[in-house]
């Protein structure tokens, strides 16, 4: 009698009384192939693959079998030839019509059967063309109406940019016052202030100075009495200038003093000059006068003019010969006044 066992409760006995269960013995013959298979590689030299990479480096895996290509001048070519066939076109589908399924009857109807057009469709046309002509003008006027609006809209912006450029400008004036009479009170303050604080000062001034009339004399003079105080100006003026002041005076007063000879060479040297000019003056009005009478005689030969002495033209009396032949009065200080500026001596020079 044969009966079968679970792999789990299955067993086999061996000689010695030694079970062995089948699954253990599964188990156990993969890793024997390995042991086998890993001593027999051991005996054989490894050749498969490159040699490890050197320190620093690493192998890199490159396909060459599919993408290496040899370049040629003239590389290898083949020709290859086909023919299409000549096809008709297909022709157009026929138009797909259901087939029949009812029974067809027709019937006949004579103009008046189903309405009158006249009398029925007539007022209906009239109506839609009415309000489509009322709709129409009542876009025309929208439109109108719309394009007024935008331009009494433009004028408002207009006008209000104006009024906005005419509140900046007043404001930008009232600010430049609002400033000024800032300005102007602030310095009207500062000059009351510099005012009160001037008269405070004269006020303290005059106070103490007439406090300091009675008091500072006195005080000074104890003070000098004492040897605390020297008036170091004072002494040098006296003990020092005035002493050598004296001493020059003399010397300068005990001196023969040149002052009008000087006064007398410069009045000449000045006169001289003058009646040098007064010369030249009175040559080019002779000149003047010649030219005048020779252009008078060409025009009017007629006019003589009149000859005075020598056949020569007379002069006016307010020509410059007159003007040379004047004396200047000038007043020298003489030699023996030497306490006044002014001399009493007059000395009378012709100019010529």
């Amino acid at each position: 009698m044969s009966h079968a066992l679970e792999p789990e409760q299955s067993s086999l006995q061996a000689p010695g009384n030694i079970i062995v269960k089948p699954v253990e013995v599964q188990q156990h013959v993969p890793t024997k192939r390995k042991q086998r298979s890993s001593v027999q590689s051991w005996g054989r030299p490894q050749l498969l693959g490159p040699p490890p990479a050197v320190f620093g480096r690493i192998h890199e895996h490159v396909q060459t079998e599919l993408y290496l290509e040899e370049l040629l001048e003239h590389p290898p070519s083949k020709d290859q030839s086909c023919q299409t066939l000549v096809l008709m076109d297909r022709p157009d589908s026929p138009i797909y019509v259901p087939a029949k399924t009812g029974i067809d009857v027709e019937t006949q109807i004579l103009p008046g059967d189903l309405f009158d057009f006249d009398r029925e469709v007539l007022p209906i046309l009239e109506v839609l063309t009415g309000k489509t002509l009322e709709q129409s003008l009542l876009e025309v006027l929208e439109e109108e109406e719309m394009a007024e609006l935008r331009a009494q809209q433009q004028r408002f912006l207009a006008r209000k940019w104006e009024d906005q450029l005419k509140v900046g400008q007043l404001e930008e004036q009232e600010r430049r016052l609002q400033e000024e009479v800032n300005r102007r009170t602030q310095e009207f303050r500062q000059a009351c202030m510099d005012q009160t604080q001037a008269q405070e000062r004269v006020a303290a001034a005059v106070l103490t100075r007439g406090y300091l009339q009675d008091l500072l004399p006195a005080v000074l003079s104890g003070l000098e009495d004492s040897g605390v105080v020297l008036d170091e100006l004072r002494v040098d003026v006296e003990e020092g200038f005035m002493p050598w002041l004296q001493k020059e005076v003399q010397t300068h007063m005990g001196r023969p003093t040149g002052g009008p000879e000087i006064l007398r060479e410069m009045i000449r040297a000045t006169l001289i000059e003058r009646a040098n000019v007064y010369k030249t003056l009175a040559e080019e009005e002779e000149e003047k006068a010649k030219e005048a009478e020779s252009v008078s005689h060409e025009i009017d030969t007629e006019d003589q003019p009149v000859e005075g002495e020598g056949g020569k033209p007379t002069t006016p009396p307010s020509s410059p010969q007159r003007i040379a032949q004047r004396s200047v009065t000038f007043k020298m200080p003489s030699a023996s006044s030497t306490s006044s500026l002014i001399p009493e001596e007059t000395n009378e020079l012709p100019l010529e």
